[in-house]
């Protein structure tokens, strides 16, 4: 992991998750980020 960005793969290895799972963690943080008025990177998570 590099940088305060996670992806899919890097989600997955720090919580020991199948890699749906992690991007399912992605798009469920990220929606909650868009609902708070927070514009993100398509993709990452801030770390």
């Amino acid at each position: 992991m590099k940088g305060i960005f996670m992806n899919a793969k890097d989600v997955q290895e720090f919580l020991d998750v199948s890699r749906t799972t992690a991007y399912q963690i992605i798009n469920d943080m990220n929606q909650d980020l868009l609902n708070a008025g927070f514009i993100i990177p398509t993709g990452k998570e801030k770390n």
